[in-house]
């Protein structure tokens, strides 16, 4: 529900090309933050995607990450806009396949 309780459509089809940068603290340890326009229904909304990242081995050859991603003011339906952001949290694991030497 909207803040005003009125329903909000889900948002099936949302496409996000984000640009950013990480930040390895230690050499298993990552963060990254990520930000960049996010289409949906011809619409364009701002959109943010920070996460916190693991490597599994010294190699970092597998990597588990979880992040959360943030669309601003998306609209209730095609009609109306509403200034409440969509949100959702991913979890990933990753394996890399193509090593550096």
């Amino acid at each position: 529900l909207a803040s005003d309780n009125k329903p909000v459509n889900d948002a099936r089809g949302v496409i996000n090309l984000f640009a950013g940068s990480s930040f390895l603290p230690t050499q298993n340890f990552y963060l990254s933050f990520v930000l960049g326009p996010s289409f949906r229904n011809n619409n364009t909304y701002l959109g943010i995607k920070p996460s916190i990242g693991i490597y599994f081995s010294k190699k970092q050859k597998v990597t588990g990450r979880i992040s959360y991603i943030n669309v601003f003011n998306r609209e209730l339906n095609y009609q109306e806009t509403t200034k409440d952001d969509f949100g959702s949290i991913s979890f990933a694991i990753a394996i890399k396949l193509l090593c550096n030497k």
